[in-house]
């Protein structure tokens, strides 16, 4: 199996309230030679036992990832303060079944995520308000063959 894996990982406070980050990955992960492999419901429909998968790309592994994010911080009185967030998250495309059903394979994607904050400075009190997914993007991160009805699938997100 190949497999390279390198991350970056990046946090700088630009001000005393402000602070962005990066995370980015990068997975290079392979099957150098895998002639067992699992098939397909669909394939299992039409009598194969096993399939080829040497030279095909790992399932559950996106070949790139990364966020980028913005944190900002302000007191605006003696006993609150305001804080605001911003995540924008990335995700390649990747299988979410091991035998690298077509029907599994999850499109890249973005998504974004907000959060607006008046917290109390002791901690006690906070009101805030957030969206998540605000690209409203579908998405899975596994998914199963349903094997009595081919061409079915059990999708977990």
């Amino acid at each position: 199996m190949n497999y390279i894996k390198q991350l970056q990982d990046t946090q700088i406070a630009l001000s005393d309230g402000l602070e962005v980050g990066a995370s980015f990955s990068y997975l290079d992960h392979q099957f150098d030679s895998y002639t067992g492999a699992p098939v397909t419901i669909v394939q299992q429909a039409g009598g194969l036992t096993s399939q080829d998968l040497s030279g095909k790309r790992g399932a559950y592994a996106p070949k790139l990832s990364g966020n980028l994010y913005a944190d900002y911080t302000k007191d605006f009185s003696e006993n609150w303060y305001l804080s605001a967030r911003i995540d924008v998250n990335y995700k390649d495309d990747f299988y979410t079944d091991g035998d690298l059903d077509e029907a599994s394979l999850q499109e890249a994607y973005t998504k974004i995520n907000v959060r607006l904050a008046v917290s109390s400075t002791d901690e006690r009190w906070e009101l805030a308000i957030y969206g998540r997914n605000l690209t409203d993007k579908v998405t899975y991160t596994a998914s199963l063959d349903a094997p009595l009805s081919a061409g079915n699938y059990c999708i977990l997100d």
